[in-house]
């Protein structure tokens, strides 16, 4: 059911056939080139940090995989049917995958996808509703006002939906990657500050705010956290923190596009001159 073969550093092949196999991890086999496994309960597939530089094999074949973790590979690109794999919820490639330029259609189930230190990455896909993180960390490469524009479409979009069948649904999300300014950023509140004092917003459907944050090269976060602290008459009525791995090493300025539910520290009835006190 498992097979851990991690920091095999002389292995350079491997084909398995399994009908029970649902992890396979081979972290660390730097002489990796060539590998095959067929396996219908697989789940989890780690490939970080081998010498692989395609995926050959059926990869569509792996109707139950959730994470598939290609860090620090050579993988120039990834198979057009990758996007079949509605199970998945974490794609990796992070930790300097330095050849890949950009990312086929990804699949619909998604939930995270790491791509920091893709330097020559240029462009991101259409993001699927049910994505909630995107790290893109040091990928110089990314176009900056196209990126925002996307994360913003898509930060709409997937709210949308759960407001009008699912009221109840509160998941926060976040996007970080290169880019010294904002967006449209005529559109609301701004400061540069650590905090903001937002006038009257009428209740509405409101359910949370969308926090555009630049940090500026060589920034130090202390332990890669960021807080979100809301008050109303000095009285905190929402919190949140959220920790980014990857963050401490900047080599240009970032923006962050972080989500945050008013209603995830017990619900708010109205909103009124919120204090808004954002920490690093």
């Amino acid at each position: 059911e498992r097979v851990y073969l991690n920091h095999c550093k002389s292995l350079y092949q491997i084909h398995l056939n399994s009908k029970s196999l649902y992890v396979l991890d081979l972290l660390g086999c730097s002489s990796l080139k060539e590998f095959t496994v067929t396996s219908e309960e697989m789940i989890d597939l780690m490939l970080s940090h081998t010498a692989i530089c395609t995926l050959s094999s059926p990869i569509d074949h792996l109707l139950s995989l959730e994470v598939l973790d290609l860090s620090g590979t050579n993988v120039e690109i990834l198979p057009a049917n990758i996007k079949n794999l509605s199970m998945m919820r974490k794609l990796k490639l992070d930790d300097f995958c330095t050849k890949l330029m950009s990312l086929p259609k990804i699949p619909p189930s998604l939930r995270e996808l790491h791509l920091n230190n893709c330097r020559r990455l240029v462009s991101l896909p259409k993001l699927p509703p049910g994505v909630k993180e995107v790290s893109a960390i040091n990928c110089i490469s990314l176009k900056t006002d196209i990126t925002q524009r996307l994360v913003l479409q898509h930060m709409y979009q997937s709210r949308i939906p759960y407001l009008n069948k699912d009221p109840t649904y509160r998941e926060d999300e976040y996007f970080f990657f290169p880019g010294d300014h904002v967006t449209n950023s005529k559109y609301g509140f701004h400061t540069e500050e650590s905090s903001i004092t937002i006038p009257y917003l009428p209740k509405s459907h409101l359910c949370g705010f969308i926090y555009c944050i630049i940090l500026l090269e060589g920034s130090v976060l202390k332990d890669n956290r960021f807080s979100c602290a809301i008050y109303r008459d000095d009285m905190l009525i929402s919190l949140d923190h959220r920790r980014i791995i990857g963050c401490e090493k900047l080599i240009s300025d970032h923006v962050l596009f972080w989500y945050h539910d008013i209603n995830k520290f017990g619900g708010i009835s109205e909103v009124y001159d919120h204090f808004c006190h954002i920490t690093f």
